[in-house]
C-alpha cells in the first residue's frame, strides 16, 4: 500500500527526480499546477510519479 512507503519521487522530462516525504503528504491540482508537499510543477513536464522507500533526488525542482 502507497502509505507503506516513506517517499514520492517525481521525475521532470529532463530527468530530474526530486523525492519528498509522504508524512502528512497531501497532493492535489491548483489551476493548472500539480501540487504536491512544497513541490509546484505544471503537469505537462511531468514524466513519473511513484512512491518509494529511498530518497531518489538528483536535483531539485525549481
Amino acid at each position: 500500500m502507497a502509505q507503506d512507503f516513506p517517499y514520492l519521487t517525481l521525475e521532470t522530462a529532463d530527468g530530474v527526480k526530486t523525492s519528498i516525504s509522504t508524512a502528512s503528504l497531501s497532493i492535489f491540482v491548483q489551476g493548472s499546477k500539480l501540487m504536491a508537499g512544497s513541490i509546484e510543477l505544471t503537469p505537462t513536464i511531468l514524466n513519473k510519479l511513484h512512491f518509494s522507500f529511498f530518497d531518489e533526488t538528483t536535483l531539485t525542482i525549481k
